[in-house]
């Protein structure tokens, strides 16, 4: 939902059906972003570029919230 986060990839996970999403900040802002989906996901986990060391994201229906800090890249799993 913001103009300085880019959506750089979407992709099925390496080890599974879940769908990778990554994004990073462009323009060297920094604060909250949503992430609203066409469906409810099952979960939605932050994990590192080998799509490993998940973390809970903030999921209220279909949209995922979180921070962002400037020129970060952010990679999620998503699971329906």
């Amino acid at each position: 939902d913001r103009p300085n986060v880019v959506i750089d990839s979407v992709k099925r996970a390496e080890d599974s059906d879940a769908t990778i999403v990554r994004l990073y900040e462009a323009h060297g802002a920094r604060g909250p972003v949503s992430m609203s989906f066409g469906a409810t996901p099952s979960s939605v986990t932050e994990c590192d570029l080998m799509e490993e060391n998940e973390t809970p994201v903030d999921l209220s229906g279909p949209t995922a919230t979180f921070e962002i800090l400037p020129w970060q890249i952010r990679t999620f799993r998503i699971e329906f």
